[in-house]
């Protein structure tokens, strides 16, 4: 019990002791002033015993974190490091660049590193759109190879300093059966990317968050040429999109080989990429220059630029000698010229002779 209410226990028992005394009976103001000290001690009284059995227990609480100590045998960095780390929205230096302290080992430094990129990574495969760095849309999609083509559009500011050449167009890799329930979910979906350390260098790469699953976005830079899944193959290097079929009209000449080019449109030679009548040519004499590939035999590169190419990586039907040319020779013009992958050579031939025709369409 408190002093507080053992003074008013005194109180209630001296002033109830006076009311009631036969002594001051007599004494109507001293019994009526007693009656009353000993009313209102008997209130207070009451009123303290309820405040104390409303408090809380006064077992110990533990304590908050600002209050923890570090034991004196431990350095202080020790017990930070079992906090969490809180990154503040939109400081993604503080992921990607943080800075080792003076008192911190590098081998605690990259874990925290990793523990760090774990973190981000986290927030992007929940979807987590304040860490959206753009908009991804889906193009085409080949279900031999399970390839979707992609379009970004980098919207972010702040992903720029951190993935150096920012790409337009890349490949995902999914299955026919999920790629198909993507696509009918809409072609727009939000652009992320994921990071990992990778022999303690900071590596970086677009992804498209599906139902908390991150799908990489292969850099398209990477190959040389991309199926559209269409009947067109995109060269990378300079932009055109040729004929997939490399060998749809078989030998022709010159002049008829320019009317083959320009009349092709979609649903002719395995196209169904909506192309009309007009859009489609034959490549010039610089443009065969640009594809040969000297390195391997035939002189024409694989999809991914690393090797010979092979029937279906990425064209069909490619033949080793003479593809036409839609250059003339400028002083000999009843000659032009056409490409032979077999030397990886350009030479000019006469305009009435036959040769294969390989349309191609974009810019000249």
């Amino acid at each position: 019990m408190t002093i507080k209410l053992f003074i008013l226990a005194v109180l209630f028992v001296i002033s109830g002791g006076v009311a009631f005394s036969e002594y001051f009976k007599n004494h109507k103001f001293i019994s009526f002033l007693a009656t009353a000290i000993a009313i209102i001690a008997t209130f207070y009284l009451f009123q303290d015993i309820y405040d104390d059995l409303k408090q809380p227990s006064s077992s110990p609480q533990p304590p908050r974190v600002s209050e923890v100590t570090p034991p004196e045998d431990s350095p202080l960095e020790e017990v930070d490091r079992r906090l969490p780390t809180k990154i503040a929205k939109g400081d993604f230096a503080a992921y990607f660049q943080p800075k080792q302290e003076m008192f911190e080992p590098t081998a605690d430094f990259q874990a925290r590193r990793h523990q760090l990129l774990q973190q981000f990574n986290h927030e992007v495969k929940q979807r987590n759109l304040d860490y959206q760095a753009g908009i991804l849309h889906l193009t085409d999609y080949n279900a031999d190879t399970q390839l979707f083509v992609v379009n970004l559009y980098w919207q972010a500011d702040w992903v720029k300093p951190f993935l150096g050449e920012l790409q337009s167009k890349g490949l995902v890799k999914i299955g026919v059966k999920e790629a198909k329930q993507i696509y009918n979910e809409g072609r727009e979906k939000p652009l992320f990317i994921t990071a990992s350390l990778n022999d303690n260098q900071l590596e970086i790469q677009g992804a498209m968050v599906e139902k908390g699953r991150a799908y990489s976005i292969l850099s398209i830079l990477s190959y040389r040429y991309i199926d559209n899944g269409n009947g067109t193959v995109t060269d990378t290097r300079t932009g055109l999109i040729w004929l997939t079929n490399a060998n749809c009209f078989g030998y022709q000449d010159w002049k008829t080989a320019l009317q083959s080019a320009a009349n092709l449109a979609s649903g002719q030679c395995g196209l169904r990429d909506g192309s009309r009548r007009g859009m489609w040519r034959l490549p010039s004499k610089e443009e065969w220059e640009a594809m040969i590939d000297k390195k391997y035999q035939p002189t024409l590169s694989n999809a991914a630029g690393t090797g010979p190419w092979k029937e279906g990586d990425a064209f069909s039907g490619v033949q080793s000698y003479g593809y036409w040319s839609s250059t003339s020779l400028a002083t000999v013009t009843y000659y032009a010229w056409i490409v032979d992958f077999d030397r990886g050579l350009v030479n000019a031939d006469g305009r009435t002779n036959t040769f294969y025709v390989w349309p191609l369409r974009g810019e000249q």
